[in-house]
């Protein structure tokens, strides 16, 4: 061999860095959301960030050093967000990405569909439809 490349092996080379370039143009996006906009679409950014963390091992690093300046943001819960997803990626488990990242939280509200029913049952305005307040 002369040290030629196939043209197989020169495409999905290439092939890998315009993934890779891509893809940390789209986080770069993301974090640009982080400082542009309100609290609420700046902590699902966070969100979104550390997805691309948990699914790409080679942009880890950098979504780590982004959620470290999201730590520093004036709202208290992207900087919670932040914090959060940050510990979890510092651990290197991927069973804790899947877990808590990937997947995300899996929230049950047993009681909600009988108080939705309840709620339905009723006939008049006079009662109204609350959370709170205790199925009879």
């Amino acid at each position: 061999m002369s040290g030629n490349i196939s043209p197989a092996v020169s495409l999905s080379i290439s092939l890998f860095f315009s993934t890779e370039m891509f893809l940390f143009r789209y986080i770069r996006y993301i974090y640009n959301r982080v400082i542009l906009e309100n609290s609420a679409v700046r902590a699902a950014a966070v969100a979104a960030m550390a997805q691309f963390g948990a699914n790409c091992p080679n942009l880890l690093e950098n979504v780590q050093v982004l959620l470290a300046r999201c730590q520093m943001d004036c709202d208290d819960q992207v900087r919670d967000r932040a914090t959060y997803y940050y510990s979890i990626l510092a651990t290197q488990n991927r069973s804790l990405y899947n877990s808590y990242i990937c997947e995300g939280l899996q929230v049950k509200f047993p009681m909600s569909s009988h108080y939705s029913a309840v709620n339905i049952k009723f006939t008049s305005c006079t009662t109204c439809f609350s959370f709170f307040r205790e199925p009879s």
